[in-house]
């Protein structure tokens, strides 16, 4: 029985890129999150300390843990 992970990176590993932008990605699933949420948009997301826009919360967050150390993920759970 083969590794379903293989099965996963055969069929979704490889280069992708978006027609409207000309942005490229390695995985399949990436592209699709790139044109579903980011290409073409405005950015939705702020940082509340230094006004920075950001794309996607996931970036918020981590941007705000590592730039302003902010330890609590839960204290700014409004913010997304």
């Amino acid at each position: 029985m083969e590794n379903p992970r293989a099965d996963y990176h055969k069929r979704y590993r490889g280069k992708y890129s978006c027609d409207d932008c000309g942005k490229s990605y390695t995985w399949k699933p990436s592209l699709t999150r790139h044109k579903r949420e980011e290409c073409g948009k405005d950015p939705q997301f702020s940082c509340p300390f230094c006004k920075i826009k950001i794309r996607r919360s996931g970036v918020l967050k981590r941007h705000l843990i590592h730039v302003h150390k902010w330890a609590s993920y839960t204290e700014t759970s409004h913010l997304f």
